[in-house]
């Protein structure tokens, strides 16, 4: 499909579109004053799956990970009407997670660079390309607010964005599924999701036109864990606490006793991409080493000497731009509470695996001018517990040279870390 004006796209749809009724879209304040208000249930310290969330003045905000996302303790009813306010403050697309028949999917707005809409998966196409997808020029506007709304009724799920039908689906809920990116904990749930964009949500609310939701107990929501094996919730398993550190030499890791059986293969953190343009460090002019897109991924890592799947890890490219020697650099992260206050320190990266029995934790050597892509394990006692980690920074140097990033943005000048006097002079300060 050849990319349209939004505006042109939705006058098309709506001046034809025989299944929509009012029913379908309520629109009235009377309708909507008797809307279950989703943003009283959620906690972003319990709730946040990826990424940073947070709860300012009534309003939850989302960093700009990659594939954030939170779950809503609510399971909605057979059908009903799910409804956001939001701001994109910038970066990419901002997704409702939506739940059918026991089954997860996403209504996506402004992914693939802002020029797309539509529903992910559909019959196992993903939001590349399937039937839903409505490509745009520019989907979403930074800090401007919008009101999506999806309603899932039993012969259609229909998607709008200030009250214009953008896109629908008719055939069978068995054709719309999750992928494990996105997957909440579980699939009976609702939930929201950026990708890269700071978003802003004001307003979260679900209108139960057929049957009555479910609001879930904590104990409840947190015992489940989307599997993408079977496609049934599983309880989690139980991390350590990677605060303790291990000695400054890198100890030796046991291969992993069986992979993730449908893990996708993926390049190791040893195979490297070919030499590309000079990545910038945020503040920061270029210097012998670079530190770049620091972002929160799911991995099958070696934390605390075991194997944990789905753990949660800070991804973080690194980049030397001249030669180091065979002297391995420093690679450290250091994690801060919402007091700025140092609540666990990564003295190297986090050993993970790929799926085929090899686990690699570093390049043996950096290359100049290529990119190499590192973990590290984050422990379920900063993720949850009150010292939960707001602010990340990774160190990479050696003891004359160190450069430094900071993930979500943030001064980097007002944290504390050992390496920070060094890191200051290499930019100037």
């Amino acid at each position: 499909m050849n990319r349209v004006t939004l505006s042109a796209l939705a006058a098309a749809l709506l001046a034809y579109s025989p299944i929509i009724t009012a029913q379908d879209l309520p629109m009235d304040d009377a309708a909507w004053s008797r809307a279950v208000n989703l943003m009283s249930f959620i906690d972003p310290e319990k709730d946040a799956i990826e990424g940073i969330w947070s709860m300012e003045k009534g309003e939850l905000i989302s960093d700009d990970a990659k594939a954030a996302r939170i779950q809503i303790p609510y399971e909605p009813p057979a059908e009903y009407c799910f409804r956001i306010t939001f701001t994109r403050l910038d970066g990419d697309s901002v997704m409702q997670i939506l739940s059918k028949n026991g089954h997860s999917f996403i209504w996506a707005m402004g992914a693939y660079s802002n020029h797309k809409f539509g529903f992910s998966t559909v019959g196992g196409r993903g939001i590349a390309d399937n039937p839903t997808i409505v490509n745009v020029e520019s989907a979403l506007e930074n800090n401007r607010s919008y009101t999506s709304i999806v309603a899932a009724r039993n012969n259609a799920v229909n998607a709008y964005l200030d009250g214009r039908l953008i896109t629908q689906w008719k055939n069978s809920y068995g054709d719309l599924r999750i992928t494990t990116d996105w997957a909440l904990p579980s699939e009976r749930c609702i939930g929201l999701a950026t990708h890269r964009s700071r978003t802003r949500f004001t307003s979260i609310q679900v209108l139960e036109m057929r049957g009555t939701g479910r609001v879930l107990q904590r104990s409840r929501a947190a015992e489940v864990r989307f599997d993408p094996n079977n496609r049934k919730p599983n309880k989690p398993s139980q991390t350590t606490n990677v605060t303790q550190q291990k000695p400054a030499t890198t100890p030796a890791m046991p291969s992993p006793p069986l992979p993730p059986p449908t893990t996708p293969a993926k390049p190791s953190m040893s195979t490297v991409q070919p030499a590309l343009p000079a990545m910038r460090v945020a503040g920061a002019k270029q210097t012998t080493f670079e530190v770049s897109n620091i972002s929160t991924s799911s991995q099958y890592a070696y934390i605390n000497d075991s194997w944990i799947r789905n753990a949660l890890c800070v991804e973080v490219a690194l980049r030397v731009n001249e030669d180091i020697g065979k002297e391995p650099p420093t690679m450290k992260a250091y994690f801060f509470n919402k007091n700025r206050e140092m609540v666990s320190e990564h003295k190297h990266p986090t050993g993970v695996s790929f799926g085929n029995r090899e686990s690699t934790r570093s390049p043996d050597r950096f290359h100049p001018g290529r990119k190499y892509t590192v973990y590290f394990g984050i422990s379920q006692s900063i993720q949850r517990a009150k010292e939960k980690w707001k602010h990340v920074i990774v160190v990479f140097g050696n003891r004359e040279k160190a450069t430094a990033d900071i993930h979500p943005r943030e001064d980097i000048a007002q944290f504390d870390f050992p390496e920070k006097e060094l890191v200051m002079k290499g930019r100037g300060r």
